[in-house]
């Protein structure tokens, strides 16, 4: 199963997320038939988390922590961005993202 393209996923996001009391915003645009997308996750008093979609094979995209604090998540973006500047990011500001991302794991 392939994941669909992060520019129906990203807009939908900030609508989502939006319209239930938080923020959104896109952080990097890539190519609009692109599905590789990273979700940034900011909870006041916490350190932000950065998030990567990963293909599975089967079923739907896992997702996978991949840098943790300000300074590191910085360094992740930019080294993806760098690697593929195809690529989309998100930021969301709102407790429990994975009510609006299928596949995203519970967060505290």
């Amino acid at each position: 199963m392939t994941a669909a393209p992060s520019s129906l996923v990203v807009p939908a996001l900030v609508r989502a997320v939006t319209h239930a009391g938080g923020f959104a915003t896109v952080l990097l645009k890539g190519h609009e038939m692109g599905s590789a997308l990273l979700v940034v996750h900011r909870r006041a008093g916490q350190p932000p988390k950065a998030w990567e979609r990963v293909p599975a094979a089967v079923g739907p995209p896992q997702w996978r922590q991949a840098a943790e604090g300000e300074a590191e998540v910085a360094a992740f973006l930019e080294r993806q961005r760098r690697f593929d500047p195809d690529i989309w990011a998100i930021e969301l500001d709102i407790g429990e993202p994975a009510r609006f991302i299928e596949g995203f794991p519970p967060v505290s």
